[in-house]
């Protein structure tokens, strides 16, 4: 017994000496952690020369060099090829066709006038499926609105989902005691004087947050003075109208983005920054992800001068209840 003892032990010391030594040094621990047992997330040592781990299955078996087992990480990656992280961004297809877009068979709001429109045959032309998502949602409502109140709008929409936005917004005018029409979401004309007598803690209770609350009376105070007009913004060309309104608390590229779009008619904006148009446009090119504001420039080449239209139907698009086939 004493004999399969010590016949055991040598078995193990040899085991944990380093790789090329034959003898171990004088005052080196008899611990060695396997350097694929570590990758793995498994450790096996042992403790030292004069002790033998209770656990010698693994490792001896009567007097035999048992072959050790394959740690659990190693197993888990056995036939399974890593790819290594790319530096590149992903390649883009051309277009989306035709028969990928599903499409309900009760709506058809392709007319013959909108198919005469400029935009048609230029989403159309560059993209075939387009045809029916127009065919789905007719043309884009970019009608023109105020000004201020499409600005102020944007503002409360800012990092807010549609529904969240859209309860504040009334609760907001009810708050002002707005007394216009509410019949069609996104077509009232708020006048900046309402806000003249309206506390931050007033619009707070509609549910904006400080903040917001502040940015809006600054901006109505602005529109009230006539620091600001919507008519002034209407004679500039975009850029100007991105410098001037960026210069206003509260309002980024992404707000400017909106009043350009809806307001002022701009047909040629791709708001980069919006997140439903990138999910819009992960779906409709069957993207891996959300595309860089780099591929969303690449991707809307084709639809210029209408990119503006083509980023409503990209909102369209991301609408959980639309689907596209795989």
């Amino acid at each position: 017994m004493l004999k399969h003892f010590r016949q055991r032990k040598r078995i193990a010391d040899s085991l944990c000496r380093p790789l090329g030594s034959d003898k171990k040094q004088k005052g080196e621990a008899s611990v060695k952690v396997e350097p694929e047992l570590e990758a793995g997330g498994l450790r096996r040592s042992l403790r030292s020369s004069t002790r033998l781990d209770t656990r010698t299955d693994d490792v001896v078996s009567i007097g035999k060099i048992k072959q050790e087992p394959q740690s659990q990480g190693r197993k888990l990656l056995r036939g399974t090829k890593i790819a290594k992280q790319s530096t590149k961004e992903e390649v883009l297809p051309a277009t989306c066709p035709r028969e990928c877009i599903r499409i309900s068979p009760t709506r058809d709001f392709l007319t013959e006038d909108i198919r005469k429109l400029d935009f048609f045959s230029t989403l159309v032309g560059a993209s075939s499926g387009f045809e029916p998502l127009i065919t789905q949602y007719g043309e884009p409502n970019l009608k023109a609105r105020d000004v201020f109140t499409c600005l102020i709008r944007a503002i409360v929409g800012q990092q807010l989902s549609s529904s969240a936005a859209k309860s504040i917004w009334y609760r907001m005018l009810k708050e002002i005691e707005f007394k216009g029409s509410l019949a069609v979401y996104r077509g009232e004309v708020v006048p900046p004087g309402l806000f003249k007598t309206v506390e931050v803690d007033r619009l707070r209770s509609a549910g904006l947050s400080n903040q917001k609350a502040k940015y809006i009376l600054s901006i109505a105070d602005d529109f009230c003075c006539g620091r600001i007009s919507g008519e002034e913004l209407a004679k500039l060309g975009d850029e100007d109208v991105k410098k001037a309104l960026t210069k206003l608390k509260g309002v980024g590229p992404w707000t400017v983005d909106m009043v350009l779009m809806f307001s002022l008619q701009r047909n040629d904006i791709l708001p980069v920054g919006d997140v439903a148009v990138r999910r819009g446009m992960m779906k409709y090119f069957k993207l891996r992800s959300v595309p860089s504001e780099n591929q969303m420039l690449e991707l809307f080449k084709p639809f210029r001068p209408y990119r503006s239209h083509a980023s409503w139907y990209m909102w369209m698009v991301c609408d959980p209840e639309f689907i596209l086939p795989e």
